[in-house]
């Protein structure tokens, strides 16, 4: 019955599935998540550089030491090794990782520099291998893999080759439910375009391994529209 919710007026918490709120944290937060290991515990991201953390299930909230000069946090559990949360933050357009081994209280920088990804402010996520914590995705316009625990990166998409690759602004990555890091290692990737599919997340590349899943989904954004006056015929311009 205990969710959690980030908005541009902070964290809110609801015990009753949802049918009130109350308002636990103020600014804006972008990211809140449970530990997939242990209810009590939860973690949060904030657009001016603060990762939080909740000892008591969201009731209460402290700050994590903040992140020098960034405007976006994301954050993940890896949910098969306990305690520990990555940090991908967005500073000047280059994403970071960072690692907490203690549920998110303070983080150690893994990157050794930052990965390029133009729009990170506004398009950002971060995703764990649910079998194994040295393995990740991270995503701004782009996407990219790391299989030592952030401390080198990989491109995997590139939104120009859509679609034989990930649309543009990655927003969530969620792994297939029958996931186990062997067998099945599909996952889902969200953005501006809708969703793609990578069926290996460990093979995919900039130019093959993906499927668009986006054919019929009504979420077009139309930034503007003209109709003829005399035919009646409509013209539109989207954005993605």
């Amino acid at each position: 019955q205990v969710l959690l919710t980030a908005t541009v007026s902070g964290i809110w918490r609801s015990s009753d599935g949802g049918q009130s709120w109350s308002r636990r944290t103020s600014g804006k937060t972008l990211d809140v998540k449970f530990d997939p290991n242990d209810s009590t515990k939860c973690v949060a991201g904030r657009t001016d550089g603060l990762a939080q953390y909740s000892l008591d299930g969201g009731l209460t909230w402290s700050n994590a030491p903040g992140f020098a000069s960034t405007t976006r946090v994301e954050l993940a559990y890896a949910r098969s090794a306990p305690g520990v949360v990555y940090a991908a933050t967005s500073t000047s357009n280059q994403l970071r990782v960072w690692r907490s081994t203690n549920g998110g209280q303070s983080y150690v920088q893994q990157t050794t520099g930052g990965v390029v990804s133009i729009l990170s402010n506004y398009s950002g996520a971060i995703w764990v291998d649910p079998t194994n914590p040295s393995r990740l995705v991270i995503g701004g316009l782009d996407a990219y893999r790391s299989t030592n625990s952030g401390v080198n990166w990989t491109r995997i998409s590139n939104w120009a080759n859509y679609p034989n690759s990930a649309h543009a602004d990655q927003h969530l990555f969620v792994e297939h439910p029958a996931f186990d890091g062997t067998s099945n290692n599909t996952v889902y990737f969200v953005n501006d375009g809708g969703v793609q599919r990578a069926t290996n997340v460990f093979t995919v590349t900039t130019s093959s391994g993906w499927r668009n899943l986006a054919n019929g989904l009504a979420i077009t954004q139309f930034y503007g529209a003209a109709i003829s006056p005399i035919s009646g015929v409509a013209m539109g311009g989207a954005q993605d």
